[in-house]
């Protein structure tokens, strides 16, 4: 299960991924490509200690 659950627009998908990186780096577990529905909903609820959202210009455009 996740420790740590980022959310982002599909336009942020690089730095999502390199701060996903970053994380297990300090042995945390990102969710990072997850699609809306139950498993994240699940993870977002239930699982992770943190949701981290990336909200960016990239996303507004």
């Amino acid at each position: 299960m996740p420790s740590v659950v980022i959310i982002h627009a599909a336009e942020d998908a690089l730095p999502a991924r390199a701060l996903g990186e970053k994380l297990r780096q300090i042995k945390l577990t990102p969710m990072i490509e997850a699609a809306p529905g139950a498993a994240r909903q699940t993870a977002i609820g239930d699982a992770a200690l943190a949701i981290v959202a990336l909200v960016s210009a990239l996303a507004q455009r």
